[in-house]
This record gives structure tokens, sequence and C-alpha cells, in this order.
């Protein structure tokens, strides 16, 4: 084998390797850097033009006046030293620089940011050549120093990964190429993310759009977005020279954003989506007399998981038109944080809309906003164009908001000359919703709150059809919990429009009604209130939950000849409920709508009624249970409800009725207490059953005669002389705390009594007070009596007890054993033996079959009567014990005592020196 020399000087290779590379990367910085000075003419390849005669991979400098509108026909690539490929003097003049044969340039190298400009003059210049970013995510820097300087870009820019990257003082870039590439990353949100051509990244300058394709590629689709990234505060958007870029000419790209932003343009522009990336409200202004438009993937209101809060603010009579989708958020998850205190419930999102433009909303039900939508400012028109556009229906609404707004102190007040002008709809979205029929075109109806804030009122107010006048004094002052009204002093009339606003507050006598008595009134949301609302009207009204916010008692009060339903779907919290006209359906869906305070029912002609399962009137028992049904109705509807107690108020009012409208539907009413005792003068009847609990005295001193049982649990259950049970019903007793008390002349008949699930003999019943035969102190109090017609029915085992005759004394039960045999009664019925002979010990049958055949014969009684079953086992040991399931059991003819033989074979015969067999009774 040929061995190798070592070289004697092993460290020098190395050494002298790094030497030679250094050399040849050193060698371009030669000519790295050329300024024009088009002495000769207007071609780059020409030396003389330059003071270094430029190169591929060089930086150029323009500058002086000669030869300005210059061509490239040589270069291929620039900046390849991390330097700026074009840079602009002071005292440059207005270049034009356009492609002479050479073709796209390359801009820089994928190992550095490699900027595309730097831009030291005031003078507008022109880059008309094709470019192409070197790949590798980086920033193509375009560095503008003086203020209100402008750079055009009008070749086809290819951006690769990269993005233009605007920087600098409030400059101007112009795009009016035929780009193309995706650019770099904006944002991921989850699985969704977007990629910009450019980022704009300096405070107060402009981008000005002159192309279909001037932000590179097109949106893909919502998880693929593309377009620009407006990075800051102050920053501005138009055309270049007012052009119109909408329609077929639309840019398709998404514009996100950070902070306030504009759109400035007096030509109309078209994108294919607004997508907002801040953690806080910060507005969208357009004020340049051209129309801004949001189609494509529409308007995104954040980027984040968390709710945020966008605003658009058309100025000076400027237009914001929203003709693609609302969403929430650009998140995949969607949103997991929501706001709170917008509309009273929690929000995926707010939008709110502010300025003295208009916004036309055209979303459509591809919008998966969930949020809410502000209406801000005075002078502002929002116009809905499709059904869907905020969750209403009709066709386009005009709204105006009615306030004027000082922004210096932060008080709203009132400006009656503003109105909402309402356009072919029936429905009108400011602040709240104001929905219902009757509203003609080019109604008038002037807005209480559009602000969300609270208005303090103290003068009626009133609606006529098409107008709603909220008349109120004061400010509306600006607050923490947006999206409620505070109603004090005053009356709301509905008249038929249902409101989905958030009441925080009824109090000083205010109260709402509707006098519309052909449309009920409906309050979507809910009263979150701090005192004692009253309804009234001869209209109908509709109200979801009404909650308290702190731990005092309040009452509903209803008055007038309309019907009040409570619905919704939570506890009306420490509620009470006092009818003093119309009816009052209760209809909660979950929860109580008459919580923690009594119901009280005033009126003769007023009827409370269920409509849903549940717990509709709470079943208190803190003393505060005592339901008083003075007059009036209270009917069950085929529906259970357990209550406290039935009383009166004061003991003199005569009672009302309660009962069970719904024929052949029976309703349970559970009486569970209230803390104290209580007597009802009123009538109880119906298709009713009657639970008594509690460790309380129910009286009642009227007319009951429900149709269905009665069941007392725990304490007295007192009837006085208008008491007429059913005939067919039956009287449960159940504990040793539970007493029926009969008062005089309350002689009543029932069918069946039990006491403790066991059902006891027909005849009188009654207290040792009472004339009952059957006299019980331990059931029954008073001096009435309680006839029970039918008693419990003999069963077999009674009848087969009767064919013997036993001694005084004898245990007749089922576990006696009167004849000491050591079987017992139960024992002996079920093999058809005598429990008054001790020898009659086993059913064996002597004599009959064949043991080593495997069959005998047992006497038992008929199963038709007893109902018992009989099964075979089979041992050889008298341990274990195994079921001859197979075994057959022929039984005999059944004898006048109603016993029989059962021939048995068994499935095989015993093979061993013994066998045993058992027969069990179940």
């Amino acid at each position: 084998m040929k061995s190798t020399p070592r070289s004697k000087t092993p460290r020098s290779v190395p050494y002298s390797l790094r030497l030679g590379l250094a050399a040849i990367l050193l060698s371009p910085s030669v000519n790295a850097q050329s300024t024009w000075n088009g002495a000769t003419d207007a071609l780059w390849s020409t030396a003389t033009n330059w003071d270094v005669a430029p190169i591929d991979g060089a930086a150029l400098i323009f500058d002086g006046s000669a030869n300005v509108a210059n061509t490239n026909d040589f270069i291929t690539s620039l900046s390849a030293a991390n330097e700026d490929s074009f840079t602009f003097p002071a005292t440059a003049g207005s270049f034009v620089i356009s492609d002479g044969g050479a073709g796209t340039v390359t801009i820089g190298t994928t190992a550095g940011s490699n900027n595309l400009a730097f831009m030291d003059t005031t003078t507008p210049q022109e880059i008309a050549l094709d470019l192409q970013f070197a790949g590798g995510g980086r920033d193509r820097r375009v560095q503008i120093n003086t203020a209100g300087a402008t750079l055009r870009l009008s070749g086809n820019i290819d951006s690769s990964n990269s993005w233009l990257f605007p920087n600098g003082e409030a400059g101007t870039i112009e795009l009016t190429g035929d780009n193309t590439g995706p650019g770099k990353g904006v944002h991921s949100s989850g699985s969704n993310g977007m990629r910009a051509w450019c980022r704009l990244n300096s405070q107060n300058q402009t981008i000005a759009l002159g192309s279909p394709t001037c932000l590179g590629d097109a949106n893909v689709d919502f998880a693929n977005l593309r377009g620009l990234r407006m990075n800051t505060g102050g920053q501005v958007l138009t055309t270049v020279g007012g052009m119109d870029l909408v329609g077929a000419n639309k840019v398709d790209s998404t514009i996100s954003w950070n902070e306030s932003t504009s759109y400035i343009g007096s030509g109309d522009l078209e994108v294919g989506g607004l997508i907002y990336t801040k953690n806080n409200g910060r507005a969208w202004s357009v004020d340049g007399g051209g129309e801004f438009i949001i189609s494509g993937q529409g308007l995104i209101l954040t980027t984040r998981e968390a709710a945020q809060v966008m605003i658009l603010q058309p100025l000076n009579g400027n237009v914001i038109t929203i003709n693609g989708p609302i969403h929430d958020t650009h998140q995949s998850g969607g949103i997991v944080t929501q706001a709170t205190g917008f509309g009273g419930v929690p929000t995926d999102g707010v939008l709110r809309l502010q300025g003295t433009g208009t916004v036309n909303i055209n979303a459509d039900n591809s919008s998966t906003l969930n949020g809410e939508v502000y209406i801000r400012t005075a002078g502002l028109t929002v116009k809905l164009g499709d059904a869907n556009a905020l969750g209403t229906s009709g066709d386009p609404v005009d709204v105006v908001t009615p306030v004027s707004v000082d922004k210096v102190s932060q008080t709203y007040t009132s400006a009656p000359a503003n109105e909402i002008d309402v356009a072919d709809t029936t429905d009108i979205e400011v602040g709240f919703t104001i929905t219902g029929p009757g509203i003609p075109a080019g109604a008038v109806v002037t807005a209480i709150d559009s602000l969300n804030n609270i208005v303090t009122m103290d003068v009626d107010a009133t609606a006529d059809g098409s107008d709603v006048s909220l008349n109120f004094s004061g400010d509306l002052v600006e607050t923490e919990t947006p999206g409620r009204t505070n109603l004090e002093n005053g009356t709301l009339d509905l008249n038929g429009f249902t409101v989905s606003e958030t009441f925080v507050n009824i109090a000083g006598g205010s109260k709402f009604i509707n006098s519309n008595t052909g449309t009920p009134a409906e309050i979507l949301t809910e009263i979150v209130n701090q005192g004692n609302p009253t309804f009234d009207g001869d209209g109908d009204i509709i109200v979801n939950n009404i909650r308290r916010t702190n731990g005092v008692t309040r009452r509903i009060f209803k008055n007038g000849a309309g019907t009040l339903t409570l619905g919704g779907d939570q506890d009306n919290g420490r509620y009470g409920l006092t009818v003093d006209g119309g009816d009052v359906i209760l209809a909660k869906t979950a929860g109580e709508a008459v919580a923690r305070f009594p119901l009280i029912i005033n009126n003769a002609a007023s009827t409370v009624t269920l409509t849903n399962t549940g717990e509709q009137i709470g079943n208190q028992t803190d003393g505060n249970g005592l339901h008083q049904i003075n007059e009036g109705t209270l009917d069950f509807n085929g529906f259970d409800e357990s209550l406290g107690a039935l009383s009166t108020s004061s003991g003199t009012e005569p009672g009302g009725l309660v009962t069970n409208s719904n024929v052949g539907t029976t309703s349970t009413l559970t009486l569970l207490g209230a803390g104290s005792d209580a007597t009802w003068p009123g009538t109880l009847s119906g298709d009713l059953n009657l639970v008594k609990g509690g460790a309380f005295i129910q009286t009642f001193t009227g007319t009951v005669n429900y149709t269905g049982d009665t069941t007392v649990n725990d304490g007295t259950l007192e009837f006085g002389a208008g008491t007429d049970l059913d005939d067919s019903s039956t009287v449960n007793i159940n504990g040793a705390t539970a007493f029926l008390k009969l008062d005089d002349a309350a002689n009543d008949t029932v069918d069946s009594l039990f006491f403790d699930g066991v059902q006891q003999a027909a005849g009188t019943w009654g207290s040792t007070s009472s004339a009952a035969t059957n006299q019980d102190d331990t059931r029954f109090s008073g001096t009435g009596v309680l006839t029970v017609t039918t008693g419990p029915s003999a069963t077999d085992y009674d009848t087969w007890l009767g064919g013997f005759t036993f001694a005084p004394g004898d245990d007749t039960t089922g576990t006696g054993d009167p004849d000491g045999d050591g079987l017992t009664n139960d024992e002996e019925y079920a093999f058809g033996l005598n429990p008054t002979l001790g020898s009659s010990v086993n059913p064996y049958v002597v004599g009959a079959g064949d043991v080593t055949a495997g069959t005998f014969s047992y006497t038992r009684r008929d199963p038709a009567l007893s109902s018992l079953t009989y099964s075979v086992f089979v041992s050889d040991d008298l341990v274990n014990w195994i079921e001859d399931t197979t075994a057959t059991q022929t039984p005999g003819p059944t004898d006048g005592d109603g016993n029989q033989q059962v021939d048995v074979t068994l499935t095989s015969p015993p093979t061993g020196d013994k066998g045993f067999v058992r027969v069990e009774a179940n």
C-alpha cells in the first residue's frame, strides 16, 4: 500500500484558503457603487454617463438633471452588497428609469435586506423597470427621508416571499405595475393567515394604488389572504391620480391595518377585504370624495381569539360600502374571549360606526358576525341593503342618530331635529332595534339612545304606529356599560314594537305600556333592574328575563287590560308579581318567572296561566311564599307546580280560583310551606292532584272540588265544610307527621285510603273526636268524617288461610308458624300443606315416581292462583346444588282447595350411590 505523505505545515493550508476567499469576495467592491451624471446619452451601458461604469450587483446613484429619462440596456441585478439599489440625493432631478432591453432586474440576495431605493429629495421619481425581489423573506426597503416625496414603481414587480417595505418620512409610494408574488407573512390566526406584498411601516406615509394587481397576488381564500399591511398610525391609502379601481378593475387583495388609518382617494376603490389587527378600537376613516368598498373576503374585525372593537368612520359625507361578509375574527378557532357590556350580553365582536358620512352594509347570511354594531355619532347614515345585514329583515334602512356630541366633555345632549329615516322596512337598528308592523315607507322614528348609554326620563314617551317619540330631559351620559338604557320617571309606550335593548333600570314610577291592541310588543333581551317595573296598557307585552342587580327583593306590577308574558330562560331573581289588571302568562323555558317573592292576584278578571314546564312560580319556604290569590284565577293549564302556600293578603278577601283548565291532562299542585300557617277561602277545582308537604297548616275554607287525588306528606291539611273531594279519588297519608283535619260538617266520600302505601279498609275514618267507625288520632284530627268506599281486595293467601281454623292468638302472617313444624305459613301456602297440622311438613308424594328413573312427585299451590314459580335443583352432597333447567314438571288437576300434584322427570337419572332433589318456590 502506498502511503500519503503528511504536510509539514498542516495549519498553513486553511490560513492560505481564507486569504484566497477574502480576495474573491472583495473583488467587486471596486465597482460596487456608480453615480449617474448623464454626460453622453440616456443609456446605462455608456460608461461616460457614470463616474464609475456599473456592473451587475452594483448600487446606483441618480443625481443631477442630465438625461433624467434614461434606460437600462445591460444591468440584470442590483444591490448584491446590502446597499440601496437606487439612490436619489437631494440634488437629483425628476428621473424616469425605463427598460432598454436588459429585461427584469433582480434586487438583492436572499441573505440580506438589500434596500430597493433611498430618497433624499422632494422631486418625484419613477422606476419603470420590471423587478424581481430575491427570496429569503426579506424587507426590500424604500427609505424616504424627505416629507412629501413621491416614488412611483410602474414596472412589474415579483416580490417572491419578500415584501416592499416603505420606511422613513411621510412620503408617497405609487404602485401602478402588474405585480405578482405572495409577499411576506403578516399574521397567523390558527390555521388561517395573511401574507403582504407590501408593508407600509412609518407614520403618516401614503400608498397610492394604480392597477388592479398592484398589490401582488390576489386573495386565495378566507384562510389565505394576500395584500397590503398598513402597520402604524396616520398612514394613508389612496389611488393614483384619483382613478377608480372598482368592479372588474378592483384590487382583489386585503388591507390589513393596525392603527388609525385613512382612505383619502378622490376615486372609488374596491378591495378584496379589510382586516383589523389591533387589540383595541382604532378608526378606519374615509375622507377624500371617493367611495371605499369592501368586497371579496369582507370585513374582519380581528385576527385574535378575543373579541375586539373595529371602527369605521366616513367623514364629511364620504361613503364606506361593505359588499362582502362581516366576520368576528380571522382566527380559525373563532372567538374564545367574548366582549361583555355590549347590548347586555357577551358579544363575539364589536363594529362601531361613527362619523358624518354614510355606511352601506350589504353583507348577507354568509357573514359570521355574532357581535354588536354600534352607531355612535350624529350625522351618520347607515343603509342596510340586505335582510341579514345586521341580523334584521327588510329592505334598506337609513339611520341618523338623534344626538350631538361634545367630544371634549364627553357629554351627549339631545338634538330633537335629528331623526331616523326608515325606507320600506319593518326593522330599524340604532343602539337598540325597534321592529314592528305599521311602519310605512318614509316613517320617522326618534330613538331614545342610539349611543347605547344612559338616559334619564322624566316625561312620558309615546308611539303611534309610525312614530316612536321617546322624550327625555337631561344629558345622555357616557358610561362603562354601553348597550343599556335607564328609564326613570317616565312611560315607554312600545305600541306593538320589538326592542332588542337591555334596560338597566325602571325606577321613579316609570313603566312600559303597549297601547297597540292588535300587535304585541316585545323586549327581546332583558331588564337588569334595581326598581319595580310596571307593565300597563291595553296591548300585550312579552318580556324575557328580568334580573335584579342587588340582593333587595323586587316586584313586577301588572296593570291594564293587556296580557303580559314572562318568558326567557333565567330566574327573574328576587321578583314577585302583583297582578292588578289584565292577564299574565308564565312561559319560561327554564328558571322561575316569579321567584323569591309571592304571586299576588288582586283583580277578579285577571288570570295567571302556566304555559311551560318547570318551576314557573318559586316554592319559597322563607315566609314570602304565601301566594295571595285574593281574586282572579291561577290556572295550571296541565302543568305541575310547587308553591309555598295559598293565602290572601289580609284574610278579608274573597279568594280567587286555583284550577286546571286543560281537560284530560292532570296537574299536580304541591304545597311545600311558607314558614307560617296559611288559610285560603278561594276555590280549588279542576283536574288537579293536591300534595301537601312542609311542617305547617294549610287550611281551605272555601269550595274544594278538584277531581284528582289528595296526598299529605307532612304538616296538616285542613278542609272545611265546602269540601267535596271526588268520589273516585284516593287519599294518601304518609309519615308520622302528616295529618288530615276534617272540620265540622266536612263529611266527604272518596274511593280509597292509604297509610304509607298500605290500603285501608272501607268504612268511615276520622279522629276520636269524630263519629267515624275507624278512629285514628295519628292520622286524623277534627270532628269531620271521611267515608271510604273501597277497601283492599282479598288475596289468594287470604283465601288459603280461610280454609283452616286457627286458635285465638295464632300468628297468621306469612312469617308465622302456628303449628310449630318449622315451616312458615308462606312455605306451607306455596306447597299446599296444612298450617295447623304439625305433621304436614313435606310436599313429597310417597310412592309416586321411580328414583332410579329420575322421577318423583310433589304437591304445590296452583301457580294460576299464587303467581309463584317452581324450580328443580339436584345435588349429590346436599352442598352443591345445580338447577335442572330442562327437567319436565307435569301438573295434575287442581283440587277443591287450590292444590295440585306435579310429576317431575329429571333430565338425567342419578348415577351415583346417592342423589338429592330440591324444589324452590319464588
